[in-house]
């Protein structure tokens, strides 16, 4: 396949998850059908079952495009070129990722009208969002560790446990919750993963 096959295949599949998008925010995932997406993208039936097979592996996609580069650029300013970083930063980093997840109009729709899409990547699977979080997240444990940032345990453990922490605050409802009490939540969890990580006595 040429390159300019490629870059048009690229932007029907960018054109279908944008359309997507729009779709599940208007009117939530259960109701969201290839079919709509389709026309929503201006596309044929046939255009679409070209690129999936059905709407989960669009919402897959999806979810994937929009939610990965939040958690990546937060702790990379150019992802995979991580040369030193403190705990801090880390911490910093994962705290306000999360902060703009749990803003992000998909997320926010998916999880008041479909949570059921969710809970899977909770209770029994990992997504491709959450493997790319968790090695982003390792990555940059590694590198803290080795300049004595980070206490020197398993990285994959302490990421893990990072997303473990970071789950519960996304799955709860705050939509009843002021600015203050969210403010104050995202305090608590600065203080939870810095602990977590701290070398021991610097605390």
């Amino acid at each position: 396949m040429s390159l300019s096959s490629l870059s048009k295949e690229a932007a029907t599949r960018e054109k279908i998850l944008d359309a997507a998008a729009k779709r599940v925010e208007a009117v939530g995932f259960s109701n969201t059908t290839l079919t709509s997406v389709a026309k929503s993208a201006d596309l044929s039936r046939m255009t679409i079952y070209r690129h999936y097979a059905s709407v989960e592996e669009v919402m897959q996609d999806l979810m994937t495009r929009e939610f990965n580069g939040i958690v990546e650029h937060a702790v990379f300013e150019a992802p995979g070129q991580l040369d030193s970083i403190e705990r801090g930063q880390i911490v910093e980093a994962v705290v306000s990722a999360l902060d703009q997840l749990t803003r992000h109009p998909l997320f926010l729709r998916l999880l008041a009208a479909d949570p059921e899409l969710l809970i899977p990547y909770v209770t029994e699977r990992h997504g491709r969002f959450q493997l790319r979080a968790q090695a982003v997240l390792e990555a940059a444990i590694k590198v803290a560790i080795e300049a004595g940032e980070v206490k020197d345990d398993d990285p994959a453990r302490l990421a893990g446990s990072m997303i473990l922490a970071m789950r519960g605050y996304a799955l709860t409802d705050k939509s009843r919750w002021s600015k203050r009490e969210r403010t104050a939540m995202l305090s608590d969890l600065t203080t939870m993963l810095d602990a977590l990580l701290a070398p021991k006595g610097s605390l």
